[in-house]
């Protein structure tokens, strides 16, 4: 059972702030292991600084701003928004140049569309899909292969939802 407090601090709960570095005024630039992180309710109080937090740049940064960063891992994100109608937009980062391929796929397996199919120097990207088919579970897939180097590979599968 929650506490009276506990239950207000979520029902006021805004936003975490997350700070690169451990400056009396760090920036409020989400980074890697470095960051601090702090929580902020609708009245504006912030909390004290918390180091456990492992944050990377994610979807909330625009793609310039994620660009400032070399990805250390292949990743994907979830898409957004989700559920969509009629477009959704996917980022993903490459550490490494690569052969990339991004793939959309119906519930049954079937391949509905390829939005990224090229070698991809190391950054962040984000594709739009534009969907032109009925509503329903769709499956996305990233393929990627190291270019020269390690041949190292990458694959990851994420789920999102088209409501008509």
């Amino acid at each position: 059972m929650l506490s009276s407090e506990t239950a207000s601090v979520r029902t006021n709960f805004l936003r975490y702030r997350i700070y690169r570095n451990r400056s009396p005024h760090p920036t409020t630039l989400v980074d890697s292991l470095s960051s601090r992180v702090t929580a902020v309710d609708s009245a504006g109080n912030e909390s004290l600084y918390s180091d456990e937090v492992n944050a990377a740049p994610n979807g909330l940064l625009a793609v310039e701003e994620l660009n400032a960063f070399t990805p250390k891992e292949y990743s994907l994100s979830q898409n957004y928004p989700n559920p969509f109608n009629p477009s959704t937009v996917i980022r993903y980062g490459v550490p490494a140049r690569s052969k990339v391929t991004l793939e959309i796929f119906n519930i049954l397996g079937q391949l509905v569309a390829r939005l990224v199919d090229d070698v991809q120097d190391p950054r962040f990207y984000e594709t739009t899909w534009h969907a032109e088919v009925p509503s329903g579970l769709y499956f996305w897939c990233i393929q990627a292969v190291e270019v020269g180097g390690g041949g190292k590979k990458f694959v990851d599968v994420k789920r999102m939802v088209l409501v008509k």
